[in-house]
């Protein structure tokens, strides 16, 4: 099968929300939105935009990801106590985990995850 090649310039993206369980907000009222470019089998590969406002939150990361922040300022903590602070201009990997964000300023990050 042969796919098309799909572009976006970031700022045109249409971020649709795509909101924390509410069950997982530690603080705040973060509010996340996505815009998907691409999925694959069910989310064992895709990659997008995403968004989210400041706040606390658990989240599982159920797949390997690779981020790049364009803007924004996080923390995230692994449940083993690992934490890794990412910025805009920064890249990051996340292995598969339950974490803690802690959003201090808006994040906006291009994503690629895998299974």
């Amino acid at each position: 099968m042969t796919e098309r090649p799909v572009k976006v310039r970031f700022r045109a993206a249409r971020v649709k929300d795509d909101p924390v369980p509410a069950a997982d907000i530690i603080k705040g009222s973060p509010k996340a939105r996505t815009f998907l470019l691409y999925d694959e089998d069910g989310g064992r590969y895709a990659c997008g935009i995403w968004h989210c406002s400041p706040g606390t939150f658990d989240w599982t990361f159920g797949v390997d990801e690779f981020v790049y922040f364009l803007e924004g300022d996080a923390r995230i903590r692994y449940e083993g106590g690992r934490t890794i602070r990412v910025k805009g201009g920064e890249a990051a990997h996340f292995p598969p985990g339950r974490v803690r964000w802690t959003i201090t300023r808006t994040v906006k990050k291009v994503f690629v995850a895998r299974s």
